[in-house]
């Protein structure tokens, strides 16, 4: 059963959404604005590419040209998982012709950081969406040797089991 402040979020949302999508702002269509420039889309802790679907259709009907991260569940370890974006990035580089941007919500802005960091000449910039401004996951081996709770994650994108 759920809580009464969970509750109370479930329902803000499903009131919140529908009014967004009606929201002259969400229906502009503006195909040249983004002039067709790459944009790396990178999850929060515990969710896949799917949790940014409203942003990526957003930022399509717009001309930019979003891509999902395809790390899976954003668990496990954090070094593995910026080797991952990074490799996105060189991908939707090399299709866009040019650098891209990196946008991660909580977690995922903190990899895209980190990702951004380690290769500036693919990054042409980084929007954290929620994201900690401070060290949460030190991006270290360390966590790869860990398997507690995460054991058996694997099949859902985790490489920590």
């Amino acid at each position: 059963m759920l809580g009464a402040e969970t509750e109370r979020t479930l329902l803000a949302v499903l009131v919140m959404v529908p009014r967004l999508l009606r929201h002259a702002e969400w229906q502009r269509r503006m195909p040249d604005e983004g002039a067709g420039l790459g944009v790396v889309l990178v999850p929060g802790f515990g969710f896949g590419d799917w949790s940014l679907a409203m942003a990526s259709a957003w930022l399509r009907a717009r001309g930019y040209r979003p891509a999902p991260a395809r790390i899976g569940w954003n668990v496990g370890c954090t070094s593995e998982l910026v080797d991952r974006i990074e490799r996105r990035m060189e991908q939707h580089a090399e299709l866009t012709g040019r650098r891209v941007v990196v946008l991660g919500q909580s977690r995922g802005g903190w990899l895209g950081r980190l990702a951004a960091a380690r290769r500036p000449d693919l990054c042409r910039g980084l929007v954290t969406l929620g994201s900690p401004s401070s060290t949460p996951w030190a991006p270290t081996r360390a966590p790869c040797a860990s398997r507690g709770p995460w054991r058996g994650c694997r099949r859902w994108g985790s490489p920590a089991s």
